[in-house]
């Protein structure tokens, strides 16, 4: 294997290890958020009105608030063109370019100063150009070398530019905080005009003007998610129509401000939304040669041998999010950041295929070693992140006992820190930005990386939406040499001997400002949509409402009750998964595609029913563009679950704060579902989850709201194995209450819920919750009589020893039965989720008893083996650990007096 291949493998390791957490496999990844109501009639209207379907009609104003004329304009990417010239410092920008460029290079040559990155070289090539369609001489364009001189507008570099006869310098996406620059420019006898689109400080720089729509005076104009090339492209079109320009096409530039948009994450919406579907245009149908050489070398366009540029045609439908974002961007990126930006540049304003095609290869030639890089450096960084913690006081007992230290310990360190912070020294300055959002990815929370050698280390932050990483940077600017940003991302450095106090700081700041913010990661869903409803005219007109991204995200479509009736693998290595689902006994299924979690797929069949939340996607398949299914999250379906619970919860108090105790990882997902389906606000709560990772629990209680727990004497404590407030709750929760639902299967537990309940009181379980804990205990522990049972029922409905997963997944209800007789079929169906247990458990023990095995072939099957004389459970590691758990559990319960 490659040392590529083994990077990317050890990386692929290492975030499945970080993002498996001590859930149970049919918990969905992402917290779903149900689709706000629209008047109905309103939507009618419009519907109409666009001639489109409903469905698609009621997305538009829901992200429009319910505001229709929003609702249409988003439909149609129309947005006006502000009044060039009534922006702020607009019209000296245009009055110091226009007259350098009447006096013909006797009062000075004008240039060009930009950041490095996709966002700076598309906004230098925009700026170049509309100076030399202004007739405009000796234009020169400059960027700062991210190793050299790093971010920023540089006295140094302006002092010579200064000195070769330049008079005016123009910044693009830089120079807010250039105080130094500026200063050095106005020494020098050099005027600057400042674009860039990132928060100033307490002050802006003293200059002949200064253009951000970030600053106060912008504000009326609504203008804050334009890219640095966006304000760049403003002070090009003021200066077309001060210079009389009146030939350039609406369309001009606009590929490159597709570019640039991406490059830097802007929301697409307003000027950027009509400018994106544009440009897309532009880069499908005309693309210029620096950009088809990219489509080129990227794959997106194929050059067949001994061809010419004209002769180039598509492989695919180009998107903005998967091709421009992910495909042209990082190879445009991958000069400043591990070469130099010139060569981007060079590439973007070349005229020539040829030479362009060669430059493209040099990119795309750096864009691999970039990723080579950043894989390694994400596998190093979870590495650190991932060192055993030591906090695992009385956690030896419960071994001891028999409990699964997986259950009771599964939470990753990392995950209880309210900010990732990490450093080593061979972490390259130039990719680290895009390694820190990956780590964000992973563990949703405020990230910052740091790398490099010398006194002097360079870092990035990512943030997390409702955190702000510009304040955050601001509030640890003691500690800093520079930094700056915007509210999602932020680059820094700061010395050797300060990093540490700089990281505490900075984990300390972000604990304060996400305090009233969540940290589960959420879907916002659009619609919910039955799978009959699902047909191609409404999910083709969904899809019009492109290009998506930022604030316009694809449609994220829910359909809830789904019956599971086929899963398969596909992709060369069969780590992906396509699922039929149907809704309805006789209703027709659909095909789902869920990239990346072939390993998933037995798991899912043997749910039976689901929910799922998906996308619409275009693909070109045999030169016909079809529609696909992608899943994005998915759960064991919610309909049914927790229904055991429903007579509980509703004599529970309407007032809380209440803490709700069961040692059941499952249990406890059906407590919280019943909750969530009667309206209560809840949250769940795992043993081991403490710190951030408890967050979410402090806040439900902090509003008066239940928490469902198997470990709430974890709420109060924090990562490491000091408590947040002594172990106990902060006065303003004391409130809560703790109820035991179930009663606890170890003394450990008996004694830790009783020094909670010395501070908030304790409830005990009602009485017929002893039998439902029992019924818990014997389907994820089962003994020799369910095991016996299980194997019968395996058999019977086997054909030819082997059975499709989603098949055993649709007779749960015959298996709870064949081990319960007294439960009818209507008292099963209250039990869903204990059947599924049932049904995880026994295949465990099972398999590790070599009588079943999994074959994970295209399309899976579950085989059984008949075993060669008679099989001891105590060759399962699982069946003895389990009857450990049993046992131990009896005894406790006995000593209460419970049994």
């Amino acid at each position: 294997m490659s040392q590529l291949n083994e990077i990317r493998e050890e990386t692929r390791a290492a975030v499945g290890r970080a993002k498996a957490t001590s859930r149970p496999n049919w918990d969905s990844f992402f917290r779903w958020q149900e689709p706000t109501s629209v008047d109905s009639s309103v939507a009618a209207e419009l519907a109409r009105e666009l001639a489109i379907p409903l469905e698609t009609a009621s997305v538009l104003l829901r992200r429009s608030h319910g505001d229709r004329e929003a609702a249409r304009m988003r439909w149609a990417a129309d947005f006006p063109i502000p009044d060039l010239l009534g922006l702020p410092a607009m019209g000296d920008a245009v009055a110091a370019i226009a007259s350098r460029i009447t006096a013909g290079g006797s009062s000075g040559r004008i240039a060009v100063y930009s950041d490095f990155d996709a966002d700076g070289v598309t906004g230098a090539v925009i700026l170049k150009e509309a100076f030399t369609i202004c007739g405009a001489k000796g234009v020169e364009v400059y960027f700062p070398s991210r190793f050299e001189e790093g971010y920023g507008f540089h006295p140094g570099a302006v002092r010579r530019l200064a000195g070769e006869g330049v008079s005016l310098i123009v910044t693009a996406d830089c120079g807010i905080t250039g105080f130094s620059g500026c200063d050095a420019a106005r020494d020098a006898g050099c005027e600057v005009v400042i674009t860039d689109h990132h928060r100033a400080g307490d002050r802006v720089p003293e200059a002949r003007a200064v253009l951000d729509p970030q600053l106060p005076s912008w504000a009326p104009y609504d203008l804050r998610y334009l890219s640095g090339a966006g304000v760049a492209y403003l002070l090009a079109r003021a200066l077309f129509l001060v210079m009389g320009i009146n030939d350039v096409p609406e369309n001009w530039a606009h590929d490159l401000l597709t570019l640039s948009i991406a490059g830097d994450g802007q929301p697409v919406i307003g000027l950027n939304r009509m400018w994106v579907r544009s440009g897309l245009k532009t880069i499908v149908q005309t693309p210029g040669p620096g950009i088809k050489a990219l489509l080129t070398v990227s794959g997106m366009l194929k050059l067949p041998n001994g061809s010419q540029p004209q002769d180039c045609h598509s492989n695919h439908v180009l998107t903005f999010e998967r091709d421009v974002m992910f495909g042209l961007v990082p190879r445009i990126n991958a000069a400043g950041r591990l070469a130099h930006a010139n060569l981007a540049y060079e590439l973007l304003t070349e005229k020539d295929f040829s030479k362009a095609l060669e430059r493209a290869g040099e990119l795309d030639l750096l864009n691999s070693r970039r990723r080579e890089i950043e894989e390694k450096i994400l596998a190093e960084c979870l590495e650190d992140l991932r060192k055993p913690r030591e906090d695992l006081k009385g956690m030896r007992q419960l071994q001891d006992a028999g409990w699964d230290l997986d259950e009771g310990q599964g939470a990753d360190p990392a995950s209880c820190r309210y900010a990732i912070c990490a450093y080593r020294p061979s972490w390259h300055e130039g990719v680290i930005g895009i390694a820190s959002s990956k780590v964000k990815e992973i563990y949703f929370r405020p990230s910052l990386l740091v790398g490099g050698e010398g006194e002097v280390l360079k870092g990035s932050a990512r943030g997390i939406p409702g955190f702000n990483v510009h304040a955050a940077l601001s509030r640890c600017r003691d500690l800093l040499v520079n930094f700056g940003g915007h509210e999602g991302a932020g680059g820094f450095s700061v010395r050797k001997e300060k990093m540490l106090e700089f990281f505490q700081r900075f984990e300390e700041v972000s604990r304060e400002m996400v305090s009233e913010v969540n940290l589960i990661p959420s879907i916002r869903l659009d619609a919910v949509v039955p799978v009959p409803s699902l047909d191609d005219d409404t999910l083709f007109s969904l899809l019009e409402m492109e290009p998506f991204g930022e604030e316009n995200p694809v449609p994220m479509l829910a359909s809830y009750g789904c019956e599971v009736r086929y899963a398969g693998l596909f992709g060369r290595s069969l780590d992906h998964l396509e699922l039929h689902l149907a809704w309805g006994e006789k209703g027709d299924s659909r095909r789902f595609l869920w990239f990346g979690q072939g390993k998933r797929a037995r798991d899912v069949a043997l749910w039976g029913e689901c929910d799922v939340v998906f996308t619409p996607c275009r693909d070109l398949y045999g030169g016909e563009v079809r529609i696909s299914l992608v899943i994005k999250d998915i759960r064991l379906a919610w309909g049914s679950l927790g229904t055991t619970y429903d007579k509980v919860i509703e004599d529970l108090p309407d007032t809380g704060p209440l803490i709700l105790y069961t040692w059941s990882r499952q249990a406890s997902r059906s407590i919280y579902v019943s909750l969530l389906r009667r309206g209560r606000k809840a949250a769940l709560h795992e043993r081991g989850w403490r710190g951030a990772l408890a967050h979410e629990a402090r806040l439900i209680l902090k509003g008066g709201g239940i928490v469902v727990s198997t470990g709430p004497w974890d709420i109060f404590q924090d990562d490491a194995d000091e408590s947040l407030c002594g172990g106990r709750p902060r006065s303003d929760m004391r409130t809560a209450r703790l109820v035991m639902v179930h009663p606890p299967l170890t003394e450990v537990d008996w004694q830790r819920l009783r020094r909670l309940g010395d501070t908030i009181g304790v409830e005990k379980y009602p009485p017929s919750m002893l039998e439902d804990a029992m019924k818990w205990l014997s389907v994820s522990y089962p003994q020799k009589e369910y095991m016996e049972k299980a194997w019968k029922f395996l058999r019977e409905h086997a054909v030819k020893n082997a059975l499709f997963p989603w098949e055993i997944g649709q007779r749960w209800k015959d298996l709870l039965i064949e081990v319960d007789p007294g439960a009818d079929k209507a008292g099963a169906a209250l039990c869903r989720e204990r059947g599924l247990v049932l049904l995880e458990s026994c295949l465990t023990i099972l398999e590790e008893l070599d009588m079943v095995t999994s074959e994970s072939r295209k399309t899976p099957l579950v085989l059984l083996r008949e075993p060669r004389g008679k099989v001891s459970l105590s060759g399962s590691p699982s069946f003895v650990r389990g009857k450990k758990i049993v046992d131990t559990a009896k005894k406790t319960w006995a000593k209460y007096h419970l049994l």
